[in-house]
């Protein structure tokens, strides 16, 4: 059981929404059948989350967790006989060892989904990609829009019980979605921000979109422990890489649930596991009320 709370503003769930359809297939453009019987319409829209980034061939330099993929829910009258999706892939983890930190080294923004109705395009944005601690990152600014912020990495000077930590804003801190608090307890601990609800469904207690967890710095001692290590948000972003210098737990991990970013790697000193975690993909749900 993850232990941040959930500082978004829930929309108040309804009863009356039925599914229509589900589509998790990524990458392709899928037509839904919309039956007349229903009055309205709703699209809930989960882009895919950023990939984690790996950790930087500089001294002290470990990965950023992925950003959630946006959350949208649209409700329009339902006037036309058919929905256009598509659903956006998961973001691809940063290698380890970056040679340059002026290239992506092979980690990626999680895809866009959308929903085409009636000539009208509604769109989430995939989430970006893990950028790094200490001043070389190149990703992961902090994101506008209904998703989890990918926990900063923690490198030497900021990991926590430093007071310099907290001037890392730009670096991505965790944040709970829109609600981004550059005070928020979440900041001594890297973790990603919490996903959104689904609103159409009483019943889903999930939530979608959530940021992946920041790396330690394990090559400076601080390889944290299973209470300080920087968790991915709830539900399903990725973990930070943490443990002792050169350990398999160095890896970020994948996330696990639709929308979330993939964990940042621990820096280590022979980079042997700093590989950034992979975003999951997004999911379009429609529903119809009568």
């Amino acid at each position: 059981m993850k232990r941040h709370s959930n500082n978004n503003t829930v929309p108040t769930p309804e009863y009356g929404w039925e599914e229509i359809a589900r589509i998790i297939q990524t990458g392709a453009e899928t037509t839904i059948d919309i039956p007349e019987y229903y009055s309205k319409v709703g699209f809930f829209i989960v882009a895919g989350g950023g990939g984690g980034c790996g950790d930087y061939n500089k001294s002290d330099c470990p990965g950023q967790g992925g950003n959630g993929g946006e959350v949208n829910n649209v409700i329009v009258d339902n006037v036309a006989s058919s929905a256009v999706a598509k659903v956006g892939s998961g973001g691809i983890g940063g290698n380890k060892t970056t040679p340059d930190k002026n290239t992506d080294n092979g980690r990626t923004a999680g895809g866009d989904s959308c929903v085409v109705y009636n000539g009208v395009s509604y769109n989430s944005v995939g989430g970006y990609y893990g950028g790094y601690a200490a001043g070389y990152s190149k990703g992961n600014l902090l994101q506008t829009g209904n998703r989890g912020i990918g926990g900063c990495g923690a490198g030497l000077n900021n990991y926590p019980g430093n007071s310099e930590f907290a001037d890392y804003f730009w670096n991505g801190k965790a944040g709970e979605g829109e609600d981004f608090d550059s005070t928020h307890s979440n900041t001594l601990h890297i973790h990603g921000g919490d996903g959104h609800h689904n609103p159409f469904d009483v019943f889903d207690d999930n939530l979608y979109g959530a940021g992946g967890g920041g790396g330690c710095d394990s090559y400076r001692g601080y390889a944290y422990t299973k209470t300080h290590f920087g968790e991915g948000g709830n539900n399903g972003g990725g973990n930070g890489g943490y443990g002792d210098n050169n350990k398999s737990q160095n890896k970020g991990t994948d996330a696990m649930f639709y929308g979330g970013g993939g964990g940042g790697a621990a820096f280590s000193s022979g980079h042997t596991y700093g590989q950034g975690g992979s975003g999951y993909q997004g999911v379009v749900i429609i529903y119809g009320k009568r």
